[in-house]
């Protein structure tokens, strides 16, 4: 039996991979922060380094084609 904090009761993998919409949310999320705190060069800076670390991140391709289409992974590297 796998060991769950106790905030949780999900099963399953502990590792998922992200989907096209995920790594779209999580960008416009950081880069909102980014924005808001532009006067904190420290704050900025990290939210890049995570901004980077989404863009990098390969989105998940499933099999019946759910959840990602191809333009959508080509747009997000278009974006850069």
């Amino acid at each position: 039996k796998e060991w769950l904090p106790m905030s949780t009761m999900r099963r399953g993998p502990s590792r998922r991979a992200y989907t096209v919409e995920n790594l779209k949310v999580m960008t416009a999320s950081l880069e909102r922060l980014r924005t808001r705190y532009l006067d904190n060069t420290q704050f900025v800076n990290l939210m890049e380094a995570y901004i980077k670390a989404v863009a990098d991140t390969k989105p998940e391709i499933t099999p019946d084609g759910t959840g990602s289409a191809i333009e959508d992974i080509l747009a997000l590297k278009i974006a850069d």
